[in-house]
């Protein structure tokens, strides 16, 4: 019995340094004052704590015991609750609209805190009895329930709107939910388990990888993705696509030069980004938005008729032209594009794709020039 204790908090030891690892490592990351990434912290430190205080839990007695498991208790919708949190803000829920009429949200979250309270006085959630020994009182499952139902609201969204979301953020996010369902799980069919608060920790890795993941794909001036995600995604479609065509458009900002060399490259960098913003503000979640090169971008879409692509022209210029003519900026942005559409019934290679979306994007500069002439 004293072995299975010693094992179980050897398990939570390990699981709350790779939490401490975590924390301490995205302490540093350039997008760290993002919301995202203080919500994904804030999960880090309550899963922590919650290690620490069942782990407390099994290693006192009596009404340390007790304290322990109080603690533990009022801690455990938290980390749904910021999940939650998190899951909606990635599918584009914005900070302040989080922030606004939060009661809904936290009911859950409040109506367990009322369960631990009510606890101090009759046993309802648990009990340490005359030998230090811990039980679990009739109310066990409700707290469990109000703990999860963070998880199954943020899970259904998840799962509602897949289509529409990036896909390298998918399945961290759908493992993050069943892992701890598992545990959970495991955790209310074999008493005294200890599966829970670890297969969270297990969750926040998976979620750390795919940050890290990301951090290698991603462009860091611009934050669009980089030329070596964009070659992924293209093998990944074309090997995985059996069924269901999609295009690519290969874009070229148009003088680039000229605006490094008059205003510099800080200006430059500076119409990078903001071309990066306008032809984010235009896609869907859905679509992939690279940064292929210097100047050059590649944008990967399920649109694949030739009506539609158009409307997304269309919607591109149109963006561009509202910037140029609100813009106090020294220079004007606009782009050439060129499209290409795979095909599964004809494949076609990679390298053959791009190099179709490159020629009509170049002809695409050229009558620009014959225009201007």
């Amino acid at each position: 019995m004293v072995s299975d204790v010693f094992a179980r908090i050897q398990v939570h030891i390990f699981a709350t340094l790779i939490c401490l690892v975590m924390l301490v490592e995205t302490q540093n990351h350039k997008d760290s004052r993002q919301y995202s990434f203080r919500l994904f912290r804030a999960q880090l430190i309550a899963c922590m704590l919650l290690l620490v205080s069942e782990a407390a839990s099994w290693s006192t007695a009596g009404s340390t015991k007790f304290f322990w498991n109080t603690v533990c208790f009022s801690l455990h919708a938290f980390p749904g609750y910021l999940f939650s949190l998190y899951a909606d803000y990635q599918l584009g829920a914005g900070e302040e609209q989080l922030r606004r009429n939060p009661l809904p949200r936290l009911m859950p979250l409040l109506l367990a805190e009322v369960l631990v309270v009510a606890n101090l006085f009759t046993p309802l959630l648990f009990s340490v009895d005359s030998n230090g020994v811990y039980h679990r009182e009739s109310w066990f499952l409700v707290d469990t329930l109000l703990s999860y139902s963070y998880l199954g609201y943020s899970f259904t969204r998840i799962m509602r709107n897949r289509r529409e979301m990036d896909r390298m953020l998918v399945r961290p996010l759908i493992l993050f939910h069943i892992i701890p369902f598992v545990g959970g799980a495991i955790q209310v069919c074999f008493y005294g388990s200890g599966f829970t608060l670890p297969s969270f920790a297990l969750a926040l890795l998976v979620c750390y990888v795919y940050i890290q993941q990301r951090q290698l794909g991603t462009d860091y001036l611009t934050s669009a993705c980089n030329r070596l995600q964009a070659d992924k995604e293209l093998r990944q479609r074309m090997q995985g696509s059996t069924e269901s065509p999609f295009a690519v458009l290969s874009l070229d900002i148009n003088n680039f030069k000229n605006i490094n060399d008059q205003f510099g490259h800080a200006v430059g960098d500076e119409a990078l980004i903001e071309t990066v913003r306008l032809l984010q503000r235009t896609l869907r979640r859905s679509d992939t938005l690279a940064r292929y090169g210097g100047d050059e971008f590649l944008i990967i879409t399920d649109t694949s008729d030739p009506a539609g692509l158009q409307q997304m022209l269309d919607r591109i210029h149109q963006a561009f032209d509202r910037f140029n003519q609100q813009t106090d900026r020294p220079y004007q942005l606009s782009l050439s594009i060129g499209q290409a559409i795979y095909d599964p019934a004809s494949p076609s290679s990679q390298e053959q794709l791009l190099a179709i979306a490159d020629a009509r994007m170049y002809q695409h500069k050229q009558e620009k020039n014959e225009k201007g002439r």
